[in-house]
């Protein structure tokens, strides 16, 4: 996923909204083939958030081991 930027600090409800497009994404193509790797933050840190990302790197990962997808 994105890095939400600023929008995760102005509407914290956001996160509720990440986690299940998170496990959507997951859940959807778990089982497919083309899948070779899950990218699942794209660039976490990047545009000056640095350290700010962790907190929902952390959860995404959480997040993703809860679905439990597969894995090439």
């Amino acid at each position: 996923m994105r890095d939400p930027g600023d929008l995760l600090y102005e509407k914290p409800a956001l996160v509720q909204t990440l986690e299940s497009y998170v496990k959507d994404i997951l859940s959807t193509f778990t089982g497919d083939k083309r899948i070779v790797f899950w990218d699942l933050y794209n660039e976490a840190g990047n545009s000056n958030y640095k350290d700010r990302s962790l907190p929902l790197l952390k959860k995404v990962f959480k997040w993703a081991r809860a679905v439990n997808p597969s894995q090439p």
